[in-house]
């Protein structure tokens, strides 16, 4: 029997989803997928999207086809159905929405000649089957921090908060998530990545929320979207140049002020690559 072509697209909203989800469902319909969307304001708590994964109709939704996701809705969905990012359980598969968009810039970046993403690795990055670590992204941000530095000049102070920091990212060690040990060894990662940038070194600092005192003019905090807020948030900051991850929002916003040096061609192709790539590898481990 033929498989339908179908995708699941399940997620909570953020300013990078909705920017990108209109090219994500064009580019499903040129390949001929059917899809279904299901997506949850910002504002959702994690136990409402909960409830709706675990009611009948919803898992009928998700036992038929390949699941895009994010993490905080895998993070339910693997609550209620055992579903793990490059993993297979009957006929679910997940993918994450920012590996996606990441894979997508990452092969446009690739093509350029400043670029050090130059290895097999980098360039296929967010590697299929496999979760991104900070570890692994590393070379990645090193070359996006640079051209923020690039774009905004050397700053004064770098403040790397680490509520929320480790969300979005794995690490090649058996910390447990969402743990203030993650979060610690997170921030520091980050912290290594900038301090080897040339002009960087001796500037950062780590700190638990964003306040007023850290919001000043030629300040960077580097914040997660996680984090969010209007009074203590990256949200709240006024003054200080906001750095936020994971990596597909620092993207976004270096393409929008025209310091990364990707088309809009550019992007559609490396998106529509991938999300071949994604299909045609569920495709290959359905039953």
């Amino acid at each position: 029997m033929e498989t339908t072509k179908k995708v699941n697209i399940i997620y909570r909203e953020n300013d990078s989803f909705s920017k990108h989800m209109p090219l994500i469902t064009k580019t499903f319909n040129k390949l001929g997928i059917d899809i279904y969307t299901k997506s949850f304001p910002k504002e959702t708590e994690s136990s409402e999207i909960n409830t709706w994964i675990g009611k009948s109709t919803s898992k009928k939704e998700l036992s038929d086809g390949m699941i895009l996701t994010d993490e905080t809705t895998l993070n339910e969905i693997h609550n209620v159905n055992r579903v793990t990012r490059g993993l297979y359980v009957g006929h679910y598969r997940a993918n994450i929405l920012d590996d996606l968009l990441t894979t997508a810039y990452s092969a446009a970046i690739c093509e350029k000649s400043d670029t050090p993403l130059t290895d097999r690795e980098d360039c296929t990055h967010p590697l299929l089957g496999r979760s991104p670590t900070i570890e692994n992204s590393s070379n990645l941000f090193s070359y996006l921090f640079k051209k923020v530095q690039e774009k905004d000049g050397t700053p004064k102070n770098i403040y790397i908060v680490k509520k929320h920091i480790a969300d979005h990212y794995g690490t090649n060690t058996d910390l447990k998530s969402f743990t203030p040990e993650k979060e610690e060894y997170v921030a520091n990662k980050f912290g290594s990545m900038l301090s080897g940038i040339n002009g960087l070194e001796g500037m950062i600092n780590y700190v638990d929320e964003i306040t007023e005192d850290i919001d000043k003019n030629g300040n960077w905090i580097l914040v997660d979207r996680h984090n969010s807020g209007e009074f203590t948030g990256y949200e709240s900051i006024k003054h200080a140049n906001t750095i936020i991850v994971p990596a597909t929002n620092l993207l976004d916003k270096l393409k929008e002020e025209n310091y990364l040096d990707v088309s809009e061609k550019d992007f559609e192709t490396g998106l529509t690559n991938t999300l071949n790539l994604y299909y045609e590898n569920y495709l290959d481990h359905l039953d």
